[in-house]
């Protein structure tokens, strides 16, 4: 089942607004558990994977990526790792950011290089970008790399017990105490203001803003 006039039943259960519903129902179908079903693509456009939302799991896409409203003169682009967290950072943020007229990518598990560039390069070098990725080490280097794709800086990240080592081409490598590991961090090191907004949630022992509505409807 597709999006209805009246929309996505587990959606409007945790009350989120039929407009962003209908903003993120282009690769959204409904299945018989109740379940939403988002799909992704390969490089080849094909469906490679789907990312599954129900009433009390979330199963990520392992590969592809999906996008809505790729377009060239978006001042804003919103890039994620799943549906849910794109969906429940709308609800959250509805009345403070205009989500309308922005660009969508979300990213598989896999996280794919050429993928993500292939998407990135329609746009101009003075998007405003907004990564909404886990408050964990992987969510904070997801960051980081995206900072990278757009600067063109070619790196790996290496996790040593307690830091991360980030080998930057043939120059030279930094180190970074895991504990204080940051997008601020890292792009301060190349004296670059970065166009990279990232948000987190903010309470503790939350890494993610699915997480955060899962928190919140369980106090209900």
């Amino acid at each position: 089942m597709s999006l209805s006039g009246e929309g996505f039943d587990l959606l409007t259960y945790k009350g989120v607004d039929i407009k962003l519903q209908h903003l993120f129902s282009k690769h959204a179908v409904q299945n018989s558990k109740g379940q939403i079903q988002f799909t992704f693509y390969d490089q080849f456009d094909s469906v490679c994977d789907k990312e599954i939302l129900g009433l009390t799991s979330l199963k990520k896409a392992s590969s592809g990526v999906s996008t809505i409203n790729l377009n060239p003169s978006s001042k804003t682009l919103f890039i994620a790792s799943s549906y849910a967290d794109l969906i429940f950072f709308s609800k959250q943020f509805s009345s403070r950011m205009e989500f309308q007229n922005a660009s969508f990518l979300i990213v598989g598990a896999d996280f794919n290089r050429d993928l993500i560039l292939y998407n990135l390069n329609i746009f101009s070098s003075s998007i405003r970008v907004i990564t909404l990725f886990e408050n964990t080490i992987l969510g904070k280097i997801m960051d980081s790399l995206i900072y990278n794709y757009i600067n063109k800086i070619d790196a790996i990240y290496i996790i040593e017990d307690d830091k991360i080592i980030v080998k930057v081409g043939n120059k030279r490598n930094y180190s970074f105490p895991v504990s204080s590991f940051s997008l601020r961090t890292f792009s301060k090191k190349f004296w670059k203001k970065s166009q990279v907004r990232t948000y987190k949630p903010k309470l503790k022992g939350i890494d993610s803003f699915y997480q955060l509505n899962q928190h919140y409807s369980s106090l209900l």
